[in-house]
């Protein structure tokens, strides 16, 4: 059984090859006693056949508590509650935030098992399981070398250039209640929160969005804070729709009653470097996800909301502005006064109303001593910066209903004043940066003086050019650990590309088009080629290892001509919400430092673990207790099997 666990646990070797290995292990024990027949008449080989059994025998299972969900509004109700009362309903409390009476929706229903001897059974609706996380933290300080792997931040750090979080000045100068920075003394932990949603059922045309809620240790070093190891998932939220964000709180507030007992301090002993214990303060400093994820839980209004940015309060009307400075950003004193004025209104539909009006809402997070909504959410994730700026310039590349005449006439104007130009040098197509006080970027307005940038009726992804792309990916080597981008990219069969397939696409196959249709004598116009590579340029130092002032200022310059580029080359193409925000990624870059150091990659990957787990389709009205019990107690397993059977680790 000790096999298995290390093996499922360090090796992740699956839940089908730990139901084989476990019964094989049965037979090859009564083998070597050669008292086969025997052993397994009087059941004297104790070994069982499901891998959760394993982790319960070995006590290295999480401790769970279950919760009855309102299939309605999602309030939870303990099962003591529904002990004796099968006739139970949802009574969500009046709270503060809460002006809703109590939506009254069972909770379950009385179904009747006459084989058992009570006759009758309480069947839940929806479920709910939450790992506690004091009892994870208690367990996670008992790991070998951890305080000093906590300790590390607190070393120099270089100020010119950013490559870690811990060089953010976020966090550097956090006080929270205190004089001195919170996170320079001993004892004083930071996490980041984590939520986000995937289907239970994988690529299945059955969809039932699951969310997971994460936590990750800042304090460790970036190359190991999100290993599962370090990796706390206190629920599962069920599916199969996801809650708003309102809804949301109720399945938060567990963690947030934990979490203000952490700020306040708990002590806990032992761990690893005392026998008596240590006192910690912990607070949460980020919450990282998808945009859409980042304004359900932190409170602001989606991408359709007129207040829509969760950075700034520019309205709607004004999207198409590119001059940032005259934004007004969001400050911490104005939003607390926009969610105390919320909480103050009597009605749902004055809640509304200001919800619509200004993007504010109340969120479970306020409550949170130290919590700050407009500082406190890092949205530059590697993900959305590349989908989001691809996609949408991708989008507007792409063929639009235009008729083959008007296309015709605007390339070939565009070409026959690309033809009268001088040839211009592939090799400074990708130059973000230059010394020579002498050289003009291809990015350089002087590049393109006298060329015609508003042939908005072409676009350089007709038909043709699709047919040539899809060539081109297919001829093109790549190394074997990148993921390639579908072979059919441009029709609709194809799907919706991931973050690396847009980086792929951008910096390998759309220079490739540009070079072969140009020694096909079919010219792409110098507009869409300058447009694309200053996209390319701005990527790649947005997702750079490092964050300087020097790259940050030339993210500026380069995005401003890109945007000036965007509004003549697509005048029928209007910018989309989401959009907008990439405007903020040089404030976010100073604020957060690389975007790699809050990456969500390996939260996504515990995501598809769970996503993959044997559910037996039932999944719909509850989450399997296996997928808190396995996959995500693989942190509390790595923390136990370190400690009993790799003491010296």
């Amino acid at each position: 059984m000790t096999i298995m666990a290390i093996l499922d646990s360090y090796q992740d070797i699956g839940r089908k090859a730990s139901r084989f290995l476990l019964p094989a292990s049965k037979v090859l024990i009564a083998q070597l006693q050669k008292k086969k027949e025997k052993a397994f008449k009087e059941n004297q080989i104790k070994i069982p056949k499901d891998p959760s059994s394993v982790y319960k025998w070995l006590r290295l299972g999480p401790i769970l508590i279950t919760y009855f969900s309102c299939p309605d509004c999602w309030f939870l109700a303990s099962q003591y509650e529904v002990e004796g009362n099968f006739n139970i309903k949802c009574h969500r409390y009046l709270e503060p935030h809460q002006i809703q009476a109590p939506c009254n929706e069972p909770l379950g229903k009385v179904i009747d098992l006459p084989h058992l001897p009570l006759k009758k059974h309480f069947s839940p609706h929806k479920l709910f399981y939450y790992q506690t996380f004091k009892s994870w933290l208690g367990h996670f300080l008992q790991r070998p070398k951890i305080h000093d792997l906590l300790s590390l931040h607190i070393e120099a750090q270089n100020n010119s250039q950013v490559t870690d979080i811990w060089q953010v000045e976020i966090l550097k100068n956090f006080k929270g209640n205190q004089k001195s920075p919170f996170l320079t003394k001993p004892g004083h932990l930071s996490f980041l929160l984590y939520v986000d949603w995937f289907n239970s059922f994988v690529k299945s045309s059955r969809t039932s969005s699951t969310g997971g809620i994460m936590l990750g240790c800042l304090n460790l070093p970036p190359e190991v804070h999100m290993k599962p190891e370090n990796i706390h998932i206190p629920a599962i939220i069920p599916g199969p729709k996801e809650p708003n964000g309102e809804q949301l709180n109720y399945l938060l507030r567990l963690l947030v009653e934990e979490l203000k007992e952490l700020w306040k301090g708990i002590h806990f002993f032992p761990t690893s470097n005392s026998s008596s214990g240590q006192t910690i303060q912990l607070a949460i400093l980020t919450v990282i996800g998808d945009i859409v994820a980042i304004r359900k839980i932190t409170g602001f209004i989606s991408h359709s909301g007129s207040r829509f940015c969760s950075f700034c309060t520019i309205h709607k009307e004004h999207i198409e502005d590119i001059e940032t400075d005259i934004w007004p950003s969001r400050r911490l004193r104005s939003h607390k006064i926009y969610v105390a004025s919320l909480l103050n209104f009597s009605t749902a539909t004055e809640r509304a109303s200001f919800f619509k009006e200004k993007g504010v809402r109340y969120e479970i997070l306020e409550d949170l001593p130290y919590w700050d909504a407009t500082e406190m959410n890092d949205s530059t994730d590697i993900d959305d910066i590349e989908v989001i700026i691809s996609r949408n310039k991708w989008r507007g590349l792409k063929n639009d209903a235009q008729t083959p005449s008007n296309q015709l006439k605007a390339q070939e104007s565009s070409i026959s004043k690309i033809k009268s130009s001088d040839n211009i040098g592939f090799s400074s197509l990708t130059e973000p940066y230059h010394d020579d006080p002498d050289f003009i970027s291809i990015s350089s307005e002087k590049n393109v003086e006298g060329f015609d940038l508003s042939f908005h009726s072409y676009r350089v992804f007709n038909h043709q050019n699709i047919k040539a792309l899809c060539q081109i990916v297919q001829q093109t080597t790549i190394p074997s650990l990148w993921k390639r981008v579908p072979k059919n990219v441009g029709s609709a069969k194809h799907g919706s590309l991931k973050a690396v397939e847009w980086k792929l696409l951008y910096n390998i196959y759309l220079p490739f088009l540009f070079l072969v249709s140009q020694l096909d004598g079919k010219e792409i116009s110098l507009g869409i080629m300058n447009n694309t590579f200053l996209l390319i340029s701005y990527l790649n130092i947005a997702l750079s290892a490092n964050v300087t002032q020097k790259k940050v200022g030339d993210w500026k310059i380069l995005w401003s001509k890109s945007q000036k580029s965007c509004q003549k080359l697509f005048v029928n193409q209007r910018s989309k919400p989401n959009y907008h925000f990439s405007n903020h990624i040089p404030e976010l870059m100073l604020q957060w430092g690389s975007c790699r150091g809050t990456a969500t990659w390996a939260l996504e990957k515990m995501n598809g673990h769970l996503s993959k787990l044997s559910s037996n389709k039932h999944i719909f009205n509850n989450v399997k207790k296996d997928m808190l019990e396995v996959k995500p107690g693989l942190s509390f397993a790595f923390t136990r099997l370190n400690r009993n059977y790799f003491p010296n680790k």
